[in-house]
């Protein structure tokens, strides 16, 4: 009996540290609202019911309302998320995001993000589609615009951010010459 109660007092210890680690961090969080704009350059797919829709989050985000909608996290039904956003000074920030989803089919990744002080900035942006025929990538000379709305400190901070972007070109040289707009919320993202 009194090995029983020697290993048991050896446990309560540990029990204790293990209860006192770290609170695990939120996984990170999106919302997209994508518009895909079909041409002669830029056939986009549709299925029985009309167009694909690439929306994650019901609802989805809608800047014109100033809805945010509902957010997916990393992990949840085949959706991965890993962003960054972080402040770069005098009201400047960085945005960087990697976002695939697997129904609805849809990859979107930010690059080299830049947001200042009055919340206009731009991005290069990838995009894959259950819409789109082929990958597409804004050309490094017609970078996507990206626009924070007003009041900034309500849609964008360390770690979440609340943006529309605009792509004139996505391109996949030499057949696709693609435009695409959306709103996209991004939250729990690294700093």
């Amino acid at each position: 009996m009194q090995r029983c109660f020697d290993r048991l007092s050896a446990l309560v210890p540990m029990l204790g540290v293990l209860g006192c680690s770290d609170p695990v961090p939120a996984s990170s969080a999106v919302g997209l609202n994508l518009t895909l704009i079909q041409s002669a350059n830029c056939p986009l797919l549709s299925g029985p019911q009309g167009p694909l829709l690439d929306d994650l989050g019901e609802p989805a985000p809608d800047l014109a309302t100033g809805s945010k909608g509902k957010r997916v996290y990393d992990g949840d039904g085949g959706v991965s998320v890993s962003c960054t956003v972080r402040p770069t000074g005098n009201g400047s920030y960085f945005v960087s995001a990697s976002v695939a989803s697997r129904n609805p089919r849809v990859a979107i990744n930010v690059q080299s993000g830049s947001i200042d002080s009055n919340g206009m900035g731009t991005a290069l942006i990838g995009l894959s589609s259950q819409a789109l025929p082929g990958n597409v990538l804004s050309p490094s000379t017609r970078p996507c615009t990206l626009n924070v709305p007003q009041p900034l400190a309500d849609n964008v901070k360390t770690g979440a951010i609340f943006m529309h972007f605009d792509c004139p070109s996505l391109t996949a040289p030499p057949t696709y010459d693609c435009r695409a707009s959306g709103d996209i919320v991004l939250e729990n993202c690294k700093k």
